[in-house]
């Protein structure tokens, strides 16, 4: 079968701002933490392209060499195109092929999970999740003049899900669910038409699967059916929440369809790293765990967004913050921005910010830095532990700051770079490296020795406590 369309162009130029990768623990008590950086590779060569996406030498017009961590060719194929599906997962095009099941499906390290066999592939459930487990992969059977009949389309640059244009070359074909820990395809669920937001879901280990009648039904991850579910369903990526008859209540449910506890009064999910759910009756939010434990006793008017343990709740033009105790922490009728790991900037004034995180206020009277969405008081860039001051703004650098928790700091004249924990203001690496690039959702530093090029690529693990 022959495709049409073009591939996408492949990406060649480095890409520096972060992406939005949210770790999945529950904050400590305390709110603390800190980084450390895990050397996961490296190797030397005469000058390398570092994207986003990989590492690429081009060798053609249309064509370029993959490499991992550690130098080593991915294939013996060049590929045309090169995509970052997040956590830790990589999509490739190879360059010498017209068939538009083309595209293989490759690990962070380098492994190649699946050959260049099919179409695409997206994770079920959306961004959302955060589940890493279960990825689908597309592949197209035959070109077809009918919508209704299409799983996806191609583009001259794309290949996509949803509304195509009169130009577009459309695809019937299936989807199925292949398993990354186990490293094979759940042979038993296979799909001929699929949204990837709605008809599939992961809870825990298990598989989601809304029917065609509206139904769903609950498999495990070798395909074996758990349970079937009749009522309206929300999940959380630990539990599943099915409306009792009638709308009365909910019934919470675990990844193996086991009820956990029952409720007469409306159970439902809200935004929350920490898969918090609430209770909802007389008009008020009660914010519960996935047992129905109570976590306080403060209740919300409005339905309230929780990261890392710091509630978020807007009413009116007041926004006001509590930590897990149900204690209010702060409040602004100004703008508010997350910070990543439940820290926030509260507006205060003109240009004057508040932060404050899991324990409380770090820092009063301080201001952004268009540093990569930074926060300086006296000039200096301050941690978001304890809002101490660890780094003077220098017109000399460039800061960029990643979310996993670093700060990297480059220069335009003879000073040292240096890459810094923003939790705790503990310098991580001042080495003399050349350049930092995204890799993923790692980091890789770029070091120059005469014609040779050192690449050390480095994991960024956030960890509780100073």
């Amino acid at each position: 079968m022959k495709k049409s369309a073009k591939l996408l162009s492949l990406l060649l130029a480095a890409v520096m701002t972060a992406g939005n990768v949210v770790p999945a623990f529950a904050a400590p008590a305390s709110g603390d933490y800190h980084v450390e950086l895990e050397e996961v590779g490296q190797f030397t060569k005469d000058g390398l392209q570092v994207s986003y996406d990989s590492f690429v030498e081009v060798t053609g017009e249309n064509a370029a060499t993959v490499y991992d961590m550690k130098g080593g060719k991915v294939f013996s194929e060049s590929v045309k195109s090169s995509e970052y599906l997040e956590k830790d997962m990589y999509e490739y095009a190879k360059s010498d092929s017209s068939d538009v099941n083309s595209s293989a499906l490759v690990s962070a390290d380098g492994k190649v999970l699946i050959p260049f066999e099919y179409a695409f592939y997206a994770w079920p459930g959306g961004s959302r999740d955060t589940n890493r487990r279960f990825i689908l992969a597309y592949y197209g059977t035959e070109e077809t003049d009918k919508t209704d009949e299409a799983l996806f389309y191609t583009t001259d640059d794309m290949i996509a899900i949803g509304s195509p244009g009169k130009d577009d070359t459309l695809y019937k074909g299936y989807a199925k669910i292949f398993d990354i820990q186990n490293e094979k395809f759940v042979d038993s669920l296979q799909f001929e038409m699929v949204d990837k937001y709605e008809t599939i879901k992961i809870v825990g280990n298990s598989i989601l699967v809304k029917n065609e009648d509206g139904s769903h039904t609950l498999y495990d991850a070798d395909g074996k059916k758990l349970t079937d579910l009749k009522g309206y369903i929300e999940t959380t990526n630990s539990v599943i929440i099915e409306d009792s008859t009638g709308g009365s209540g909910s019934r919470v449910y675990d990844e193996s369809g086991k009820e956990i506890f029952s409720s007469d009064v409306r159970i439902d999910t809200f935004n929350s790293t920490n898969n918090y759910l609430y209770q909802y009756k007389d008009g008020k939010y009660t914010v519960i765990d996935s047992t129905g434990k109570q976590l306080f006793d403060t209740q919300f008017t409005s339905i309230p967004t929780e990261e890392y343990n710091v509630f978020k709740v807007t009413d009116g033009d007041v926004t006001t913050f509590y930590d897990i105790s149900g204690k209010e922490i702060g409040s602004t009728e100004g703008d508010s921005w997350s910070l990543g790991f439940g820290r926030f900037a509260l507006q205060t004034g003109v240009k004057t910010f508040t932060l404050i995180g899991p324990s409380g206020k770090i820092a009063d009277e301080i201001k952004e830095e268009q540093v990569g969405s930074t926060y300086s008081k006296d000039g200096s860039i301050v941690s978001y532990n304890d809002g101490t001051p660890y780094l003077t703004i220098d017109e000399n650098y460039n800061y960029r700051k990643y979310d996993q928790g670093i700060l990297v700091a480059t220069t335009y004249g003879d000073g040292e770079p240096g890459i810094y924990d923003i939790f705790t203001g503990k310098k991580l690496v001042d080495d003399g490296f050349k350049d930092v690039y995204r890799l993923g959702d790692r980091i890789v530093l770029e070091y120059r020795d005469g014609a040779d090029y050192v690449y050390k690529t480095y994991k960024i693990n956030v960890v509780e406590g100073k």
